[in-house]
């Protein structure tokens, strides 16, 4: 788990005063927040969707010029 998620008001204070007491769950979330972003957002994690997308793309007019001709 990465993020803390609460319905109300009271339930994030109660959370954020968790993290503020607990400097391991705050590193841990830290950790786990960065490894998120890394996997999701990083330039390689970018260009492997990009490629991924682009030969689905090229793939389908392929497909599509077969079918017509």
């Amino acid at each position: 788990e990465s993020i803390f998620i609460a319905d109300d008001a009271s339930s994030f204070a109660a959370r954020c005063v968790q993290l503020l007491n607990d400097p391991a769950l705050r590193d841990e979330l830290g950790r786990a927040g960065r490894r998120l972003v890394v996997e999701r957002y990083s330039m390689e994690a970018i260009g492997h969707l990009m490629q991924r997308s682009l030969s689905d793309l090229l793939n389908s007019r392929t497909e599509t010029r077969a079918e017509v001709a």
